[in-house]
């Protein structure tokens, strides 16, 4: 603590994820007939021991490890609150599903092809949040506002694979997705008003950042439509609560009030038009338009 208004932190932290038993004990094989022989084999994913797993490259998974670095400040003056942080996260033996792996069952000489999960990637995280609080009195009966900001920067990159019989398990889109398919910037920004005892209303600002959607490849690199650069989004959700009682309570409320969409995704970009989605299928934002609702909640 460096005064009664500033301070600042830090922390050096390392954990663990096990894997889950869904990641090691996967299986969902389908067998079908080699166009060349007319011979059934299997293909699909099966867990990281199974014998074909094992001749392609797989071995028992083995914990995720992660180091978290964090620095930041925190502010405070009258009725105004600032906390700012950035983190610094590494990450070792991330577990991800391969692409599809070649290998040759034992006993045949019929190549086929495997997926599975694998301790398959190294990350590294950098980002920051800030958040701002503050509150005042609009002067007017006992109308009084609370309101929070608050924006996180978020950057993945994938620094290295582990190899799995020399090749590489997770493939460059795959990779791409990973770092570029979420937007790197995010904030809300919130304003709960008490209009009476009994009654409130609450406006939210929800701001999603640009990023790539997650077909096709960024400027085309592999011969096909690029992937589309996705705009920023702004959705306004607004909440009106009364208390009817100690006990009652009621709710008018707007997700998406100004009834926003994310960008449409045409040609010349990869798309999804021929099964009729013109959006983007992994989005932070949803493309559902906006909607109204009312809810009554009791307590007892």
């Amino acid at each position: 603590s460096i005064s009664d208004t500033l301070s600042v932190r830090g922390s050096v932290n390392t954990g663990f994820h096990a894997p889950t038993p869904g990641q090691s004990n996967l299986q969902k094989v389908t067998t079908t007939f080699d166009n060349d022989t007319g011979l059934q084999v299997e293909s699909g994913t099966v867990r990281p021991t199974h014998p074909s797993a094992i001749a392609a490259g797989g071995a028992r998974l083995r914990e995720e490890t992660s180091v978290d670095y964090s620095m930041g400040l925190w502010w405070s003056w009258n009725d105004m609150e600032l906390t700012a942080d950035l983190y610094f996260i590494t990450i070792e033996g991330r577990i991800y599903k391969t692409q599809n792996l070649p290998f040759t069952p034992p006993g045949t000489d019929i190549a086929s092809n495997v997926q599975f999960f694998t301790n398959a990637l190294d990350l590294e995280v950098l980002g920051f949040d800030v958040v701002y609080t503050t509150s005042f009195d609009w002067g007017v009966s006992d109308i009084s506002t609370d309101v929070t900001f608050a924006f996180n920067h978020n950057e993945v990159d994938v620094v290295s694979q582990s190899r799995v019989n020399g090749l590489q398990p997770v493939s460059d889109a795959e990779v791409e997705d990973i770092e570029d398919s979420y937007p790197m910037n995010r904030f809300t920004v919130s304003g709960q008003t008490l209009l009476t005892p009994q009654m409130d209303l609450l406006v939210r600002v929800n701001y999603y950042g640009e990023h790539y959607d997650e077909r096709g490849r960024i400027n085309g690199v592999d011969g096909g439509p690029p992937t589309k650069l996705l705009g920023s989004t702004v959705f306004v959700d607004a909440e009106l609560g009364m208390d009817l009682s100690d006990d009652l309570r009621m709710t008018l409320g707007a997700s998406n009030l100004l009834d926003e969409y994310i960008d449409v995704i045409d040609d010349p970009y990869a798309n999804r038009l021929s099964v009729g989605l013109p959006y983007a299928r992994r989005t932070a934002a949803n493309f559902d338009g906006g909607s109204w609702y009312v809810r009554a909640s009791y307590r007892w």
